[in-house]
């Protein structure tokens, strides 16, 4: 099982990892075509205001994000949500009706007792510490 859930992160990361470098590709096509608009096609004048545009739509979806997920609007903060979002049973690293992925916590600390024996009394003990 932990085989499993290995490789169902290591696909996830591949997925979102491929998420975040064709965002950076779509930035980096936009600048360039903005770049190409203002000094060849048009001129300042014309590609400020949708600059601007872009610029605030660019913030308000970042914001959107935020608010939906409450997660800070950063590399890492996307990374993480998708990862989790990804990792989660049918969303494309694992079949709808195979929970093992979900199922691992409580299974592990299961199969091995002592584990949790020993985490409850080193809890105990630093309640009175």
């Amino acid at each position: 099982m932990e085989e499993h859930k290995s490789a169902i992160d290591r696909k996830a990361r591949v997925q979102v990892l491929a998420e975040l470098y064709c965002g950076l590709g779509f930035l980096v096509a936009q600048m360039l075509a903005f770049m190409r608009l203002t000094f060849w096609e048009l001129t300042w004048d014309v590609m400020e205001p949708i600059c601007f545009f872009v610029t605030s739509l660019h913030f308000a979806l970042a914001y959107g994000f935020f608010l939906g997920t409450s997660t800070e609007p950063s590399f890492k903060g996307y990374f993480n949500q998708r990862f989790r979002t990804k990792q989660s049973v049918g969303k494309g690293c694992t079949q709808p009706n195979n929970n093992a992925a979900i199922n691992l916590p409580p299974l592990r600390s299961e199969l091995s007792p002592t584990c949790c024996e020993a985490a409850v009394e080193i809890s105990s003990q630093s309640e009175f510490v």
